[in-house]
């Protein structure tokens, strides 16, 4: 529905307007208003989303009202006896220009135009929804579906999500995770350090709403990622023999390689996958 206001000075006007709109299921009417000054104060917080406003009135010019009054997502109609208010009325942005005496028939034709310019409103407001993506090469960034940055709860929390990108599909245990990733702690310390960090990044995941898992199997951890999410990595690590035969496939890895793996990341573990990916570059870039 739109939520609708009304400001006209004169009383049997501001009645008869309040009839049409009382009668049309379209509107919401939410305020009228027989004082500008008041409306003025009141109206902002009511956030219609329309408002029909009389010019002619001895308080305050209805242009000058509507000036103070618009908004970037709220629409304006201007009722007056006389037309040659049009061109001022164009220049406040107004949706629509009706003469007096307004009719239910006048108010009913701008209806369906004012329900199209709302959804469209609500439309450019609404965040894009699209695909996840996580980009490995150059800076490591991961963006969910509304292209928000992922902030990570702490680095290793980041860095063993890093970890098992490298190891995807593979089932990874938590030795291995607490040797790879905390090689200066004790193995008992190391391991409860995994615990928490596995924690740590399901929450994470959860928040930012990603399609990703991370399962408990046995004694250790795998990763499944939907297939909508989108990694610049998967095409690099399975670049074999029989893909580089594949042209559009190379152009393709070229194309998304912006620098080495984890660029701004001091992860030792993965400085053989960094060389390898940077030799494959230089040979087929």
């Amino acid at each position: 529905m739109l939520r609708t206001v009304i400001i006209e000075d004169e009383k049997n006007i501001l009645d008869m307007m309040k009839w049409f709109i009382n009668k049309n299921s379209n509107y919401d009417l939410v305020g009228t208003y027989l004082n500008p000054s008041i409306a003025l104060k009141e109206v902002p917080v009511l956030d219609p989303d329309v408002l029909f406003i009389d010019i002619e009135m001895p308080k305050q010019n209805g242009i000058e009202l509507a000036r103070k009054l618009k908004k970037d997502q709220n629409q304006i109609i201007f009722t007056t006896a006389y037309s040659q208010y049009a061109l001022d009325a164009f220049h406040v942005q107004a949706t629509d220009y009706l003469l007096k005496p307004v009719t239910e028939e006048a108010i009913s034709k701008i209806t369906e135009r004012l329900i199209k310019t709302k959804n469209l409103f609500l439309q450019a407001g609404e965040p894009p929804v699209g695909n996840v993506k996580i980009q490995c090469f150059g800076s490591f960034v991961v963006t969910d579906k509304y292209e928000k940055i992922v902030r990570w709860p702490t680095q290793k929390t980041e860095e063993m999500f890093a970890y098992f990108l490298i190891r995807k599909t593979e089932i990874v245990s938590k030795w291995e995770l607490a040797d790879v990733l905390w090689q200066d702690k004790s193995g008992d310390k190391a391991v409860h350090n995994v615990h928490n960090t596995i924690y740590r990044l399901k929450k994470t995941l959860k928040e930012f709403e990603l399609p990703i898992e991370i399962n408990t199997i046995n004694h250790g951890y795998s990763m499944n990622v939907a297939q909508e999410v989108i990694i610049d990595l998967d095409i690099a690590l399975n670049a074999n023999s029989d893909l580089l035969k594949d042209r559009e496939k190379i152009r393709e890895f070229c194309k998304l390689y912006k620098g080495s793996l984890f660029q701004n990341k001091d992860y030792h573990w993965s400085i053989y996958y960094k060389e390898s990916l940077e030799i494959l570059h230089m040979n087929y870039c």
